[in-house]
């Protein structure tokens, strides 16, 4: 017989172990509740390194398909491995090792800013152009030179050098098709050699052949013909009635100059980021409209646009990034922002105003119903593709309103935090749909004071609950780090590892000791998240023969050309949410070219959890032709679509190519799907031999019956 405890330790006892931990998990859940409703997100996603070979092998300057296997291949600039003679590398994708190799190179000079990857002499195979030069701090001396290298028929060859400047830019030249040939153009700003000079636009026009690259002697000024914008547009900017608000401004340096359709007809436009010349040298967004032209070979298709306010840009600002932040199928701007410190860092950023800008680009929105054919009020569904030459860009002047500034120091952030970047390496912020849920994020890198800089996510967020704004916020939403207080990060970009339709991220930076850069430092982390959620990946290729060419064909070369990523084409497209609202959606391919954008070349468009069919989709090249647009229909979510627009006169005879990626959720649907056929199975079976043996003893019994009671 046990002894029984008395009443007052009965009643004063420590609860059980398991009720403890039940009242844990309760409150973690709890919190967990909170935050999804807090943020709206509650998809469980991690960041996970991933060893894919590529930890030192230099600073990201490019990505492209060099190899027409259709998997991304990095361009690197490698300064440490050979002291005297800095490398220019290609590192391909090996998807069967899953991991990047060290392909051909070049050796070339340490001054190397900018790498261009795109197929100059319209051979289907990948080329690379170099921007060189010496960046000084408040030196308006500055110039760059150019070089080109083609790519022979052999893809495991180094490339070679075809081409170099004659001429210099005082600002990085971008890429643009001055005269729509489908080739790509370059546009840079003259030098200026006495005080009080005012430097010139002026463009390299593209005259290369596809076999140029077989040449032996490297070429001077043949390949690309040096002509000043002034002669090419003279009546537009010396029109008294273009002019009244004066004058082409003087491209900025750094500039942030794209060729992205801006009035919604899905050509490619010029926008300048220039100093302008009625604001005080303020920077300021001058706009270039593609326009079709009947007369045969002229050079120039780009008429001057001014809007009744311009949009000028606030002190401080960083690049610009083109993209359609509030998706509703125009293409939106928004930039990273802060004061800057021009003595002690050399431009770099303070802790004060560290600010992300947006605004929205103002069009004709699409027809609420698709019978409606025409109208000027709004866009017919069937023809997206339409200019609105009434658009509008806000102005990011204090005394307009109509743009958003979201902070970057949260309330959990170190105050001194900051963006990173200064006069060589601009503030810069890239863009990508990480979440697939419609709206294009950003991520860059930010420092705290006497720390390694880090990667910062900013997740796209509406300004109101009902979500009726256009306008939109961008929010932390993850961090990463490349390594520990030695590694600082440069600069990070968005890259599909894999080619599996999920964006992952690949940082860069470097190893410091010492004060001292001992080390590149290049860092893929693969995205994990357990939400199953829809895409669509497209790629507009440049207008050149693949298949059944005319000589000097491609069917020698090894591998094969496919075609490469296209500067400019503008992609639309529409899709029905599953409240059965009909959006459309723009994405522009390769808007930027000037101080190493990191644009991927294709555009990525998240669909967020809708399985519906894309009902239309569009592709738009600026092209001198009656049609420079087409439209498919039906296409089904998570696909991969190549359009090749060959001929390029002949827009109906465009074609594309399909590949469909599994669902996440395909190993458990097919297992679903298999339980359920053999539970269905083995039921019939039970009921039919059941019936059969009923069958068997129905038959007995009437034998017995009629025979053997008979």
């Amino acid at each position: 017989m046990t002894a029984s405890r008395p009443l007052s330790q009965i009643r004063h006892q420590s609860p059980p172990r398991r009720s403890r931990r039940s009242r844990l998990f309760i409150a973690s859940c709890l919190l967990l509740l909170i935050h999804c409703l807090r943020h709206g997100q509650c998809e469980l996603v991690s960041w996970d390194r991933r060893d894919v070979g590529s930890n030192k092998l230099g600073e990201l300057k490019a990505f492209g398909d060099w190899d027409s296997d259709k998997f991304l291949d990095l361009i690197v600039f490698d300064k440490t491995s050979k002291p005297l003679e800095p490398r220019l590398t290609v590192s391909m994708w090996d998807d069967g090792r899953q991991k990047f190799r060290a392909g051909p190179g070049v050796d070339t000079d340490k001054d190397l800013q900018t790498v261009i990857a795109t197929d100059w002499n319209m051979d289907g195979r990948l080329d690379l152009f170099g921007i060189f030069g010496q960046v000084e701090f408040n030196d308006d001396s500055t110039a760059y030179r150019v070089k080109a290298w083609c790519q022979t028929r052999d893809a495991e060859a180094d490339p070679k050098l075809v081409w170099q400047s004659a001429n210099e830019s005082s600002v990085q030249p971008f890429i643009v098709d001055i005269n729509s040939d489908g080739k790509p153009d370059l546009l840079g700003q003259t030098v200026k050699k006495e005080r009080g000079e005012s430097p010139q636009r002026f463009v390299w026009i593209n005259r290369s052949k596809r076999n140029v690259c077989e040449d032996d002697e490297p070429h001077k000024g043949d390949l690309f013909e040096y002509r000043l914008w002034e002669d090419l547009y003279y009546e537009y900017i010396h029109d008294d009635r273009m002019d009244k608000g004066g004058g082409v401004g003087v491209i900025a340096s750094p500039h942030s100059s794209a060729f992205v359709d801006i009035d919604g007809d899905c050509e490619a436009d010029i926008v300048f980021d220039v100093q302008s010349p009625n604001h005080g040298g303020q920077r300021e967004l001058e706009i270039w409209l593609h326009e079709k032209t009947d007369k045969k070979n002229q050079d120039a298709i780009y008429r001057r646009h001014r809007q009744k306010e311009p949009t000028l840009l606030p002190e401080g600002a960083g690049q610009l990034m083109f993209a359609d932040f509030n998706a509703d199928g125009t293409i939106d701007i928004a930039f990273p922002s802060c004061t800057r410190d021009k003595f002690s860092c050399d431009d770099c950023c303070v802790p004060s105003n560290n600010v992300i800008y947006m605004t929205a680009n103002r069009q004709q929105q699409m027809c609420p119903s698709m019978w409606i054919k025409k109208s000027r009020d709004c866009r017919p569904q069937g023809a997206l593709c339409q200019k609105d030459l009434g658009f509008a860009v806000s102005s990011f002047a204090a005394d307009s309103r109509d743009f958003t500034v979201s902070a970057l120091v949260s309330d959990t952030d170190d105050p001194k935090l900051t963006f990173t970047g200064d006069f060589r390496t601009p503030v810069t912020l890239r863009v990508g749909d990480f979440d697939l849920d419609g709206y294009p994020d950003l991520i860059g890198t930010v420092q705290a004071a006497d720390q390694p800089a880090k990667i910062r996510f900013f997740k796209n967020y509406p300004t109101s609950d009902d979500g009726a704004s256009p306008l939109r916020k961008f929010k932390k939403a993850y961090e990463l780090s490349l390594g520990g207080d030695e590694v600082t990060a440069d600069g990070a970009a968005f890259f599909d590892v894999g080619e599996d339709g999920i964006l992952d991220v690949i940082g860069f930076g470097k190893k410091v000791k010492n004060g001292k850069m001992v080390q590149s430092v290049l860092q893929v982390f693969e995205q994990k998240a357990d939400a199953d959620v829809f895409f669509l990946k497209s790629t507009g290729l440049n207008p050149v023969c693949a298949v059944n060419c005319p000589p000097p064909g491609p069917s020698i070369a090894k591998p094969k050309p496919y075609g490469v990523s296209y500067h400019g084409p503008s992609f639309k497209i529409t899709v029905t949410d599953l409240n059965g609202v009909k959006t459309p959606k723009q994405a522009a391919q390769l808007p930027q070219s000037a101080h190493t954008p990191l644009g991927l070349p294709f555009v990525f468009f998240g669909l967020g959890r809708t399985n519906n069919y894309i009902e239309e989709f569009f592709m738009g090249l600026p092209l001198n032709e009656r049609t420079r647009s087409r439209m498919w229909t039906s296409l089904i979510p998570n696909t991969q679509v190549i359009v090749r627009p060959y001929p390029q006169a002949v827009s109906s005879d465009w074609s594309i190519e399909l590949s469909v990626s599994p669902s996440k959720k395909f190993l458990f649907i097919l297992l679903a799907t298999v339980t359920c056929l053999l539970i269905v199975g083995a039921i019939i079976f039970f009921l039919d031999r059941r019936e059969k043996a009923e069958d068997l003893k129905e038959q007995q019994e009437k034998f017995r019956v009629h025979f053997i009671t008979a």
